[in-house]
């Protein structure tokens, strides 16, 4: 059985976009009358980000039916677009939809309030591409993303491979640091706020391990799984500010 969305929901998932595509990349209008004096035809398709039912595009077993056929769920799309996001989940993964839906909410919403086009306005800073390039440089180095990734905290760590990640916690502070970008510093914040949980979390429960050659090892189970929760964390808030981030590019 698919959990499909109500007609009162489609409709207010095209309203929240003015009807236009949320691909940032084509944002084509996707109602429009017919060639006669009568009726409209459209071309717009309220598109599941998680599957409606198991075996499609991005399917999560814990969401509830609820949870599948809401408004959170669904993404205005037209046809081509709502067909192309599911040939390549890995791609168009569920951050990225996510992204594309809330930028497109916030593109319709200055379009009613300004004269002109948003979509002629959005550019990034140097500064905030200096910023975000070195977030990507220190979390994709392979010792960092390795210890994000892959490294099960339940064994001994070298703890010397966390510091570059700790370090752009206080880079990212500094307020030459800042983002400018209101959508971009919304999604820094929230991947600082994790490093430096994560980062509390070491110092406090991580110590030397027994054997020596200078590893860590945190000794608790609970304190364990929580240190792979928070890597799993990071790496989740990460990817999300990077959708963002390749929509302006």
């Amino acid at each position: 059985m698919r959990d499909d969305f109500n007609l009162k929901t489609k409709e207010e998932l095209a309203k929240r976009v003015a009807y236009r595509c949320s691909n940032p990349q084509c944002r084509k209008p996707t109602i429009g009358p017919k060639e006669n004096n009568y009726g409209t035809v459209s071309i717009g398709e309220a598109a599941h980000i998680c599957a409606a039912s198991p075996g499609g595009a991005r399917y999560d077993e814990d969401m509830t039916s609820k949870e599948r056929s809401s408004v959170d769920n669904g993404i205005w799309l037209c046809r081509n677009c709502a067909a192309l996001i599911d040939r390549d989940e890995n791609h168009y993964t569920v951050e990225l939809l996510h992204a594309w839906k809330q930028l497109a909410e916030i593109e319709a919403n200055q379009n009613v309030l300004n004269s002109g086009s948003y979509s002629e306005h959005i550019s990034l800073s140097n500064n905030d591409k200096k910023t975000i390039e070195k977030i990507i440089n220190i979390i994709e180095d392979s010792n960092t993303s390795y210890m994000l990734k892959e490294h099960d905290y339940h064994g001994d760590f070298q703890r010397d491979y966390l510091d570059s990640l700790f370090k752009l916690m206080e880079y990212l502070k500094r307020p030459s640091s800042m983002v400018n970008n209101q959508q971009l510093r919304e999604k820094v914040q929230v991947l600082l706020g994790c490093i430096e949980e994560f980062r509390i979390l070491i110092a406090l429960k991580g110590g030397p391990a027994k054997y020596g050659n200078d590893s860590y090892i945190i000794d608790f189970e609970e304190d364990q799984r929580e240190a792979n929760n928070l890597c799993e964390k990071i790496w989740k808030n990460y990817n999300s500010l990077i959708a963002v981030y390749r929509m302006y590019e």
